[in-house]
Order: C-alpha cells, then structure tokens, then sequence
C-alpha cells in the first residue's frame, strides 16, 4: 500500500473541509438576499452569506482536525491496532552480485539523520512562489476588485440603470487583468522580497476585507448629499489603527518564520476567497425578489432610451418636466431677485398653493406615471408592486393618439415575475425597448465607475473622500453616450449639463415619424435642485462643492426655458401644453412627521391662441395638487372622460375651501418605517394649515394599514430618493 506524503495528506484534507464549507455556505445563503430599491449604499454587503459561510469554513476544519486527533486517541486508549492481521508485503530491494540487498532510496531516507529544526533553511522556489503569489492575489482581487463593485450594484436594483447581470463580465476581466499582474509581479520577487511583498499584498486584502465587514457602519449612502467628513474623525482613527495592525502584524510574522507565516496566509486567503465566492454566487441565485430590476433594465432587455428625447410633433404636444426636488419656496425666493426668469414663460400659470402626492421620489415618480394611490386596506408592498398594472393613465393616453416618451432613471415599475408591470410600460411607449447591455454600456466609463465603487468602499476612511461618488456619476459613467451612437440604443440617465448641451447643440426638431396619430406626449426628469449642486445659473456643470441651491435652481429653470425659445422658433408654441413641476418639493429624512411646509413647483400653459401665450405669466393661489395632474394632461389630450381622473388645474377656483391630502415617508436613516397622510387645508406654505388624518401604511408587507404599532421594521434597506 502506497502511503501520501504528508504534505499530500495536509492539501488533501484541507480541500476536502474547503469543499465541504461551500457546500454548507451555498445551503444556508439560498433565498438569504433581497435588493435595495434605492440610491447606491456603498456600505451594504452580504454579511449573513459571508459570515455563514466563514462559520462553516472554520467549523468545518476544526471538526476535520478534532475527527482525527480524537480517532487516533481513541484506537491508542483501546489498544486497537490498524495493521492488525493485515498483509503487508515486503519492501522490494535490488539484489547485488552475492545476492545481498541493495538499500534504496527509502532505506537511505530513512537512515538519514534529519537536521535539526530551522537547519535547512526556506527558500522558495519558483513553483512554490507562484502558488503562495496566485493564492494570496486571488484572495486581493476577489476582494476589491469582484466583489466590493458587484454586491453593491446588487444591493442598489431600482437606482442604477446597469445592474450586476449587465457588468458582471466587465468586472470579471478587470478582477482577471488584476490577478495575472499581481500574481506574475510576486512571482518575479525572491528571497525577503518576495516574503515582505507577499504579507503587504496579504495585509492590505485583509485590511479592505474586513473594512467591507465590520468597519463601514455609518459610511454615508450614495444620494448625492455633500459629506461632511470631519463627523467621521473618530471612526477614522480607530478604523485606521486596525489597519495599521492588520498590515504590521502579518510582516512581523514573517519575520519570525517566513515558512509558517506564508503558510497562514494562503490558508486565510483560500477560506475568505471560497466564503466570498460562496456570497458573491448568491447573488446570481433567484431569491424572493429575484423579479426586481435595476431602473433602466428589465430582465436584461427592456432600456428607458432617448429615443424621441428631442423630438416634437408638428401636430400637437404635451411636454412634462419633472424638475426633482424643486420647492415654491424656492423660486419664491428667487424671483425677487431675477425678474426676468420667467420671461419666456408667456401663457404659463404659476399655481403657487401646490401640493404633492407622496415623497420620495421612488413613490412620486410613479404615481405622475400612473395618477394611483394606495387603497385604505391594502398593503404597501402590494400598491407598489401594482400600481402600474392596474393603472390606464398612460394606455388613455396611448388610446388618445399620442405617443408617449418617459424619460428618467426612477419609473420603480412593479417587480412581478413576468415582468408585466415592465412590459405594460414598453408596450404604451416608444422609448422603452429592448437594448443589450453590451450595447449600451460604456466600457471605459464602466471600469471607472467600478472601480471608484470598489475604491470608496474598502478603502479606509482616512482614504475614502477622494473616490465618493453619487448614484448619477455612477449611471452616467456605465451610460454610451449619444455622441457615441444613436438616440435609440443610449440609454437615459439623469445629468442636466448633458441634456442641457444635447439640447442647445441638437436643438428640438418636428419628426412625426416618432409622433402618434394626433401629436406627442414626453415625460422629461432631471435632476432639478437635488443635491449635489453642481450646475451654476447657465445650467453648466462647474462641479461639485462649486455652486449652491440657488444657482442650481436657476441654472434647471434655464434648460425649460431654452426648450420654450425653442418651440417658439419652431411655431409649435400655440400647439404645445407644458406641465413645468416637481416629484416633489423640499424634504428631509425624518422617523417622525415633517414639520416643514414642502410644494413641488406647478407651472402649466395650455395649448391656446397665439394671443393667450403671449401673455406675461399669471399667478394663482388656487389649492391645487398632483393629484390634479392626471385629469390636467388627460384635458389637455382631448380625453372626453378626464374628470374620471380629479379636477383639472385651470378649473380649481382660488376662493374654494379644498382639503388635499399628502402622503409622506418616514425614515429611520436607514429603511422606510411609515407612509402618513396629511391633510392640508388653505395656504400649503403656511404649516399651521397641516394635519396627520390617522391613516397610515407600514411599509412591511407582513403589516396591514393603520397599524398603530412602533416596532422597529425589518426592511430591505433604502436610502432617500
């Protein structure tokens, strides 16, 4: 019987346990993940997956090691004997000329005297080199390269356009470039070199691994807001003297004894790289909410395009701009000082008593797309999954004669298996289409983008401010450009200098070819006066921590008005209504009630007699709401049944007493906690005129409306807008 080298045994029981760790891990994480369904959270990991499979990793190869020392005891204690009664034949040896045995290379070894501990001296060899260097790199790149980009891509569905089933390739080869790099750069090392690069290379994964883990608490999430880094000084310093440790200590080790220290190093780096590639699988696993679908893809196909971005109809049209964020209270302010801000918008009224229909923008966009409202008993979870199946908003206006662009990043469709809620949306518009992500993605940009991700995450705090991103940067990077291809195959992304350039340098142009039979309707989202501020008052891009509120918000009011020049040279200014509005106005994240009035901007002009527009603006304290709108745009297509869909604007009289409701979300910082409804009665600019009405949703689906209890909710993370 022919027995292994020890050095045999030892890999061989080592891969057995690392096997049976990722058979257990890969058990226990099905169905353990779920999306975020908000901005980009560069702190969000799959900690239940990773430390399962740590667990089963390390408890694994403590029961391998006990099984036998236990085993070995237990025969000794007994007396039992292995080879008892068992046949062993004779060693072989070459017989010499008198017949008399020739030793061999075993009778040699073993008369050998072995030198004595620490005699021969470690020195390693090329092979062993390249292993120690493949092990130990492979666990680096897995680390930051692969997995920080990709899980929180995955954690972040409703907010990027790309997701983690689009990229995945792109990081793959990035994390392939890397390893072969690192891994030859080692190998070509030798003697103390080779050691101290090796326990630098080893301490710095370990380092952003566990940074990833345990040391990104509070990290702030990636909605655009300016952080404030001097709050984070402690964390900073007591994150970096882990750092510093988890760098030294592997380079004192070797020191010590480069053989056992290299030794631990693989070992550490094979078990983190199997516990990460264990999560990092997951997340390709359909779980429970396998259905949802990052904001501009749907089952890897269905894109929001800019095709018909700039397109009009000589016939007539409804235009639609969604200035995010953008409160009255602002241009209250403004206007003061910039009268001649509104001098294009001749025919328009200013409806300055306007209020919303929900916050944030995930809730709001959607029900501009759909006019629906979540129903007295029904839960949260099923409104937002349903609301675009059940509404006919935009299949009226389809039925109208028009055709319909939506253009944004935030439409939140309804994740349902089949896509229904999706494919309803492609079906009703001419922009949202099957598009590749190979097609639309940027391949440059897109490394940038991941590797910004990857850097902001694990790096240490100290490191972090020059690699902070916000969702859009990220969307903007992964997006082709329209200059790179056309219209149809770019894919829409929320950066106004961009739009704003395309529009000044395109210009708007007649094409019917992508109107219906009566004319079009556009549905246009920017990003309005949502942090970060980076336009000035010309609506150019001069970056971030450049500009303020102020001159954002001059700067979006100029792109609406440089498209109604543009309408007006094109003589489609009398055959064009245009709703000018907001998702919603100022808000803040709040676990309690708002206490501050918030009014999404209401502008709105008719398609009327030349005379009409030209009128200077008029300005109206009629209490009107988003909940008007759907009845507003239906009027304006010729809808015979819009007041189906509420009151439109221009027939809300300003002496009515007219109650409006409001719903607002409640945040923990964190996750979503409560939708409450308001009821505003008179001036919404005036908070002594708002009342909670007692009807509440839980934003958890096990919990049914108007429940009273405060529980802190278990929820899937979601971040502001």
């Amino acid at each position: 019987m022919t027995a292994f080298p020890p050095r045999a045994t030892r890999a061989l029981n080592a891969t057995l346990a690392a096997l049976e760790c990722a058979a257990c891990a890969s058990l226990l994480v099905l169905g353990t993940t779920s999306p975020a369904w908000a901005y980009v959270d560069p702190s969000v990991m799959t900690y239940t997956i990773q430390a399962l499979a740590g667990v089963a990793v390390a408890l694994s190869t403590v029961a391998g090691v006990l099984m036998r020392r236990t085993r070995k005891r237990l025969m000794n204690v007994l007396e039992i004997d292995e080879n008892h009664r068992k046949q062993v034949e004779p060693d072989i040896h070459r017989l010499d000329a008198r017949g008399n045995a020739v030793a061999n290379r075993a009778d040699r070894l073993r008369r050998k005297p072995r030198p004595a501990r620490g005699a021969r001296p470690y020195r390693p060899g090329w092979r062993t080199r390249l292993g120690l260097a493949f092990a130990v790199s492979l666990f680096a790149v897995v680390t930051v390269v692969v997995v920080a980009p990709l899980e929180v891509l995955a954690a972040s569905v409703g907010s990027v356009v790309f997701g983690i089933r689009d990229v995945w390739h792109v990081a793959f080869a990035m994390g392939g470039v890397a390893l072969l790099g690192l891994t030859l750069l080692l190998t070509l090392l030798r003697g103390r070199a080779f050691s101290a690069a090796l326990m630098l290379v080893f301490g710095l994964a370990m380092g952003a691994y566990l940074q990833a883990m345990f040391m990104n608490q509070g990290l702030p999430p990636a909605d655009g807001n300016a952080v404030a880094w001097e709050r984070y000084t402690t964390v900073t310093v007591l994150t970096g003297a882990v750092w510093a440790l988890v760098i030294v200590v592997p380079l004192i080790a070797s020191l010590r004894s480069r053989a056992r220290a290299h030794a631990a190093a693989v070992a550490l780096s094979c078990a983190l790289t199997i516990v990460q590639g264990v999560a990092l699988g997951s997340l390709f696993v359909p779980g429970p909410h396998a259905d949802a679908v990052p904001a501009g893809h749907a089952n890897g196909d269905l894109t929001v395009t800019e095709r018909g971005l700039l397109n009009v109809s000589g016939k007539s049209n409804v235009v639609v701009f969604v200035l995010d964020t953008y409160d009255t209270q602002d241009l209250l302010r403004l206007l003061p000082d910039h009268p001649g801000m509104f001098d294009e918008f001749t025919g328009f009224t200013w409806y300055e008593n306007c209020t919303g229909s929900l916050i944030p923008t995930r809730y709001a966009i959607p029900y501009l797309l759909t006019g629906d409202l979540p129903r007295d008993e029904q839960l949260w979870t099923e409104y937002t999954h349903q609301r675009y199946r059940h509404s006919d908003l935009l299949p009226t206006i389809k039925d109208a004669g028009y055709s319909i662009g939506v253009y944004s990043d935030s439409i939140y469709y309804e994740s349902t298996a089949e896509g229904e809620g999706w494919q309803r949306m492609a079906r009703h518009t001419l922009n949202v289409h099957p598009l590749s992500a190979t097609e639309g993605l940027n391949i440059g940009g897109t490394v940038k983008a991941l590797g910004k991700i990857a850097l902001y995450r694990d790096l240490p705090w100290a490191l972090k401010p020059p690699f902070w991103f916000f969702t859009d940067e990220i969307n903007v990077k992964m997006a082709r450009m329209a200059d790179q291809a056309a219209p149809d195959s770019v894919p829409y992304v929320m950066d106004d200098a961009a739009y704003f350039k395309k529009q000044r340098a395109q210009g708007l142009s007649v094409n019917d070819d992508d109107a219906g039979e009566k004319g079009s309707f556009r549905f246009i989202h920017l990003l309005g006066t949502h942090y970060p501020y980076l336009l000035d008052e010309n609506g150019e891009n001069i970056g971030a921590g450049n500009s303020d509120l102020d001159r954002q918000a001059l700067g979006s009011m100029k792109m609406v008005e440089d498209y109604i020049r543009q309408l007006k040279r094109l003589g489609l200014y009398d055959r064009t209504t245009i709703v000018v509005t907001a998702d919603h106005g100022y808000w803040y994240l709040t676990k309690d009630p708002i206490e501050k009035p918030t009014s999404p901007i209401m502008l709105v002009k008719p398609a009327q007699s030349a005379q009409l527009d030209a009128q200077p603006l008029k300005r109206s304290k009629a209490p009107v709401s988003h909940l008007d709108y759907p009845a507003t745009i239906l009027k304006a297509l010729g809808v015979e049944r819009y007041r189906d869909y509420g009151t439109p604007l221009d027939e809300v009289p300003e002496s009515v007493e007219r109650p409006r409701s409001y719903l607002m979300t409640t945040s923990d910082g964190t996750a979503d906690r409560r939708i409450l409804e308001f009821m505003i009665e008179g001036d919404a600019l005036d908070f002594s005129n708002w009342r909670l009405t007692g009807r509440a949703w839980e934003v958890d689906q096990t919990r049914r409306p108007n429940d009273s209890s405060s529980e802190r909710l278990g929820m899937r993370q979601q971040k502001t807008d």
